[in-house]
């Protein structure tokens, strides 16, 4: 994931590979957590987030779609994660930082 401004729509994909291979995932849950700190409670999240795992999904595709509001985040570093959950498997799939960016338009 890239550092994005505040108050702005984000779109981001994440493809999911095994074993060389993009497993249909339409019938998964891919999810997104941004968190102000890494000890934060998945209640104390800033932004949670379902990826769109139907439309591309049956080749490993899962899309991210953040509204305006759902940026509307004081610009500074935060931590996130997404997770894969397969049946009764959960896989982290990324975990790091991200940026969110002060914008100069109101």
């Amino acid at each position: 994931m890239t550092n994005f401004y505040e108050k702005t729509t984000k779109i981001f994909s994440l493809t999911i590979t095994v074993d060389s291979t993009n497993p249909n995932i339409t019938n998964d849950d891919v999810l997104f957590t941004l968190k102000s700190y890494k000890t934060d409670t998945d209640e104390e999240a800033l932004l949670s987030s379902s990826a769109d795992v139907l439309t591309e999904g049956d080749s490993g595709k899962a899309i991210f779609t953040l509204s305006p509001s759902d940026t509307a985040i004081d610009p500074g570093n935060y931590y996130y994660e997404i997770k894969w959950i397969t049946g009764t498997d959960e896989y982290i799939l990324e975990s790091s930082t991200v940026r969110v960016l002060d914008r100069i338009y109101d």
